[in-house]
This record gives C-alpha cells, sequence and structure tokens, in this order.
C-alpha cells in the first residue's frame, strides 16, 4: 500500500485550508472601510467565527481479498476536519434627534438656579426723544 500523500502540511490560518475564510475577510473589510469613509457610518466592526470539529467518517476503497486475490471494497473509518468560518460585520450608526430651543428671551441666575425670563420692557418717555 502506498503511503498516502500529504495535502495540508500544516494547518495554519496561512494554509490553503483558510483561502476562502481570508478572500471573504477581505471582502467584508473592503465594504466596511468604504462605508466608514464615506460617512454612512461612524463605525464598524468585523468578526471572524471559526469553528473546528472532528467527524468520525468511512468510505469504501478498493482492495484485495487475502484468499482469493481477487478485488473487493473494504470499509476505511478516518477522522476527518471540518473547518467553518462565519465573517460579520456590524456598521454602527448614530441616530440623531435635533431640537433646538433658542427663543429671544434672556437666561439669568435667580437665586442659585438659571432662569429664562422675558426682556426688559422699557417704556418711552416723551423726554427720550430730542426735538
Amino acid at each position: 500500500m502506498n503511503e498516502p500523500k500529504i495535502v495540508v502540511p500544516e494547518i495554519s490560518f496561512d494554509s490553503e485550508v483558510f483561502d476562502e475564510t481570508r478572500s471573504l475577510i477581505d471582502i467584508a473589510l473592503a465594504n466596511l472601510l468604504a462605508k466608514v469613509y464615506k460617512g454612512e457610518f461612524e463605525s464598524g466592526d468585523l468578526n471572524i467565527k471559526i469553528s473546528l470539529s472532528i467527524l468520525d467518517d468511512y468510505t469504501k476503497l478498493p482492495g484485495e481479498d487475502p484468499l482469493t486475490g481477487d478485488t473487493i471494497e473494504t470499509m476505511y473509518e478516518y477522522r476527518r476536519p471540518c473547518i467553518d468560518s462565519a465573517i460579520s460585520t456590524t456598521l454602527k450608526k448614530v441616530a440623531k434627534l435635533k431640537a433646538s430651543y433658542a427663543p429671544e428671551l434672556e437666561i439669568k441666575e435667580h437665586d442659585g438656579a438659571f432662569v429664562i425670563q422675558e426682556l426688559p420692557k422699557t417704556q418711552i418717555s416723551i423726554d427720550d426723544f430730542e426735538f
């Protein structure tokens, strides 16, 4: 029996196992940057979730019957990696409701509190006019 060929020498984030994940991260990051840069959103988060499990599986492999030499199928049990990744972005938009209160009134301190009062009313006297 030939030795199985090693397909991925080392499982790491830089290995081909995560090629698609890295591509999706690049796409999500570019979209996030564009939206924040254009001012559509105040800021954003990029979240990466990687889930790993090992599944017990089996497959049929061709083999040889040791007694007859006939070709037969044998069951081969193995453990298979299952790596799922999910990339999500959260964009933060600040919703602002504005109100303005700027009447033609005067703010004054009165007995330790601030109050808003009308402007002084002046009475015009005949003496205010120059003849």
